[in-house]
């Protein structure tokens, strides 16, 4: 005669806990260590010049995957430079390497030769800023110098520019002049010199 079934030998089906969800890139940690000064310079020494070359998020599409991954650099430098600021002054002496990037020719005029991203269907960067304005380098085949131009209005149907002819070595000086003022921006924010300026005044 079988055995009666009772509802001690019946399994229980239990319900798995639903999963929980995915933490978000803010809440992830910077690492799962703290980052050593030599392992954060390294870090900024391949972030900052990507972030040079990358630009805006909006240059590549804030909805695309390299206007996303602009914005996590730019979040991570951010973090970085806030745990070890000492390490992005010690970046300022590290010499800086540039790789030549060919420049664009005008396939109807092959004598004409740009330098940038061609940018709003014209050869030239646009400032952040200023939505209006160009900056744009070029240089003619027959020419030893190379025309740094810049203009502004070309949307607003009014425009006024400035074109500095400048030689090879007015071009390197000028270069670093521009990382100069860069690294200044990135390692002394507003805030920071607008407090240091008004704790002089008090002191005076």
């Amino acid at each position: 005669m079988a055995a009666a079934v009772t509802s001690a030998d019946v399994c229980t089906t239990h319900t798995a806990p639903a999963p929980k969800p995915a933490p978000t890139f803010e809440q992830l940690p910077l690492s799962s260590c703290s980052l050593s000064p030599q392992e954060a310079g390294r870090w900024l020494s391949v972030i900052i010049p990507l972030l040079k070359y990358a630009g805006s998020p909006g240059d590549w599409g804030r909805e695309s995957k390299l206007g996303v991954l602009t914005m996590r650099l730019m979040q991570a430098r951010a973090e970085i430079m806030a745990l070890r600021p000492e390490d992005v002054v010690a970046l300022a002496s590290a010499p800086f390497v540039h790789v030549p990037r060919p420049p664009e020719v005008n396939k109807d005029h092959p004598d004409q030769r740009y330098f940038g991203r061609n940018d709003y269907g014209g050869y030239g960067m646009p400032v952040q800023a200023d939505p209006d304005s160009r900056i744009r380098a070029h240089r003619f085949a027959s020419d030893s110098v190379a025309h740094l131009r810049m203009f502004t209005g070309h949307r607003a149907g009014l425009s006024a520019e400035i074109t500095a002819p400048l030689k090879p070595a007015e071009l390197r000086e000028l270069a670093q002049v521009l990382l100069d003022a860069a690294h200044d921006i990135e390692t002394n924010s507003s805030a920071q010199l607008l407090a240091e300026i008004e704790a002089a005044r008090g002191a005076a």
